[in-house]
């Protein structure tokens, strides 16, 4: 089984410098949930670019991109067969593989129960999370655009005004925010601000946990 209340998967997401770094490495300490750090980013460069997915070829296909550009970009060797060997008997689907990835990778080295993945600028991708795993939880940060703004000019190498687009990205997050706060009143979505977390983080992490017993 695997999306069940106990070990469903954690998706994390939001601009860049906006504090998913921070929050992806507080709740990686916790005895049970493993969080990986820029590597995968299934719901970016994976989800729904290999249909159909209940295609061995295409489903094939994904696990060797995803093995090649981690193991290119971050020198992380993911074992090919033993995800696929994974996925035998069963209809294959985008959860199916997602799991397989997390699980044969971060929780058999680090052998803690629950996997998490941090994305950023993937909120839009949070309704398609939930679908995938309806047990699924989200913790989507959003934080002050100015000092969003301020952060990445000094952060980014992009040309010229460029770093100016972190301020649409500010916006399109919290617009899509007020929408998932309406569409998923229930435990599986909570949003937080970067300001709580780093003046209240105590109570802003019990109030995530709290938010998804």
């Amino acid at each position: 089984m695997i999306d069940n209340h106990k070990t469903a998967p954690i998706f994390i997401t939001g601009t860049w410098r906006c504090g998913s770094t921070l929050i992806s490495r507080m709740l990686n300490n916790h005895v049970d949930l493993d969080v990986s750090y820029d590597t995968n980013h299934f719901m970016r460069f994976s989800f729904n670019r290999y249909n159909p997915i209940n295609n061995i070829k295409n489903a094939t296909m994904l696990v060797r991109d995803t093995r090649d550009r981690i193991m290119k970009r971050y020198g992380f060797k993911l074992d090919l067969d033993h995800i696929l060997n994974d996925l035998g008997g069963r209809v294959i689907t985008y959860a199916l593989i997602y799991d397989a990835i997390m699980r044969n990778y971060y929780l058999l080295r680090s052998h803690k129960k629950i996997w998490g993945e941090k994305t950023n600028l993937a909120w839009t991708k949070i309704p398609s999370f939930l679908e995938m795993f309806p047990h699924g939880r989200v913790i989507h940060i959003i934080r002050d655009p100015r000092a969003v703004l301020l952060s990445w000019k000094k952060f980014t190498h992009a040309p010229g005004n460029d770093y100016l687009d972190s301020i649409l990205n500010c916006y399109d997050s919290m617009q899509k925010a007020q929408e998932y706060i309406k569409c998923y009143p229930d435990k599986r979505y909570v949003l937080i601000r970067y300001e709580d977390l780093v003046t209240e983080p105590v109570k802003t992490l019990k109030n995530i946990c709290n938010k998804f017993e």
